[in-house]
C-alpha cells in the first residue's frame, strides 16, 4: 500500500502521452496487431506464442507465469531508470495466453486441473479473484512506473440483442472477455482503451488492404475509449494514426474541461523503503489471522511469492509486487472463510 501525503499532493492535469496507459488491441490474424504495436515508442515484446519471430525489436518469451512476473519485477525494480531508458512500451501478445499460464499456475498449486475446480477445495480461496488480483497488481505497477502497457488478442463472435431492434446479431470481443469470472473480462474493463481492428480485405492486385480501427463500441463490435472526444473509427490502423488520435482526444477533453495539458508522466512519488515497510506491518495482522487458521497453507501463499524459507519481514523492495499479491491472497481467502483479524 502506498504513502500518500495528502497535504502536498497536486491537482492532476491531462498528460499527453501513451506513459501509464492500458491499451487493448484486438482481431482476427494478419491484420497487423503486433507489427503496429512494435511501432510504438522503444517497445518490448513479451511474446506467450509464436508470431513476433518475423519482426525486429526487443522480445522476450514468456512460458510461465513465474517468468512474467520476473520481467514485471526487472522493468519496476532497482533498475528501473535504466529499464526505462531502453523500453516504454510493454506488449502482451497474446494477452490470454498470459490468462491461461496465471491460471495454470494457480491451478498446480492447489493440485487441481482448473481454477474453476478450487470452490470444491475446503479453506482455498476463489480461484478466478486470485487470478485477477495477481493481473491487478503487476498490471498496476508497470503503468505506475510509466510504461504503456499493450495487450493483443484474438476476437470471438457471441450473441447479442440489439437494443434498438430488439433483434439477436453476432458481435464481435475480445477473445475470453464474455466470461465474467475470467481475467480476460476484467482485463478488457481495466483498459482506458480497447481498439477493434477490422479487416479490409485485398485489393486488384491481390495485396492486402491496410486494416481499419474501430475506437469506439458499434452495433456488431466492442470497443471503447476513456475519453469522450476520442474518434470513432481510425481508416487505417498504424501506430501513428493510433496515437494521434489519443492524443487529440486529450486535448479536446481538457479544452472542454478547462483543464492543462503536460506532457510529462508523473509517477508515483513513494519511497519504495516505505511502500514495503507499510505493506509488511499492513500484513501483520492478517498473517497471524490466518496462520493461527491454516499454518500450512499461509506458509505455501508466502514461498509461492517470496521463495521457500523467506520470511515477510525479509522481504527486500524488489519483493514489493509479491507482497501486493500476498496480502490480496490472504484477505481474499479470510473472507472467504469468514475469519475475524485481530488487529490488536
Amino acid at each position: 500500500m502506498a504513502v500518500i501525503d495528502l497535504l502536498n499532493l497536486e491537482a492532476t492535469t491531462y498528460v499527453k502521452s501513451l506513459k501509464g496507459q492500458k491499451i487493448m488491441i484486438y482481431g482476427d490474424n494478419n491484420l497487423g496487431k503486433t507489427r503496429q504495436s512494435m511501432n510504438f515508442n522503444k517497445p518490448l515484446l513479451l511474446m506467450t506464442e509464436s508470431g513476433g519471430t518475423a519482426l525486429n525489436g526487443h522480445k522476450v518469451g514468456i512460458d510461465s507465469w513465474s517468468t512474467f512476473n520476473s520481467v514485471v519485477s526487472q522493468l519496476t525494480g532497482k533498475h528501473k531508470d535504466k529499464m526505462q531508458e531502453k523500453f516504454e512500451t510493454i506488449i502482451i501478445d497474446t494477452i490470454e495466453e498470459l490468462v491461461f499460464l496465471n491460471e495454470q499456475s494457480i491451478a498446480t498449486q492447489y493440485s487441481v486441473n482448473d481454477v474453476g475446480e478450487m470452490s470444491a477445495i475446503k479453506g482455498a480461496p476463489n480461484g478466478y479473484s486470485m487470478s485477477r488480483s495477481r493481473f491487478k497488481v503487476l498490471i498496476n505497477t508497470l503503468t505506475l512506473a510509466g510504461y504503456c502497457v499493450v495487450f493483443l488478442s484474438h476476437m470471438e463472435t457471441i450473441e447479442k440483442t440489439n437494443p434498438k431492434t430488439g433483434k439477436v446479431e453476432n458481435y464481435v470481443i475480445p477473445y475470453g472477455s464474455n466470461n465474467v469470472k475470467s481475467s480476460m473480462n476484467y482485463i478488457r474493463n481495466l483498459c482506458d482503451f480497447v481498439f477493434y481492428v477490422s479487416g479490409n480485405g485485398i485489393d486488384e492486385k491481390g495485396h492486402p488492404i491496410m486494416s481499419s480501427c474501430y475506437t469506439q463500441a458499434t452495433n456488431h463490435a466492442f470497443a471503447r475509449s476513456r475519453y469522450i472526444e476520442m474518434v470513432p473509427y481510425i481508416e487505417e490502423f498504424t501506430a501513428d494514426n493510433i496515437k494521434e488520435a489519443i492524443f487529440n482526444a486529450i486535448e479536446s477533453e481538457a479544452e472542454n474541461q478547462n483543464g492543462e495539458v503536460t506532457t510529462e508522466f508523473k509517477s508515483q512519488k513513494v519511497s519504495r523503503d516505505e511502500e514495503r515497510e507499510s505493506l509488511i506491518k499492513m500484513l501483520q495482522p492478517a498473517y497471524a489471522t490466518l496462520y493461527k487458521a491454516d499454518p500450512e497453507f499461509t506458509m505455501d501463499v508466502v514461498a509461492q511469492y517470496l521463495g521457500t524459507g523467506v520470511r515477510i519481514s525479509e522481504a527486500t523492495n524488489n519483493d514489493i509486487s509479491s507482497l501486493h499479491a500476498i496480502y490480496d491472497t490472504f484477505m481474499e481467502t479470510i473472507n472467504s472463510r469468514k475469519l475475524e483479524i485481530d488487529e490488536e
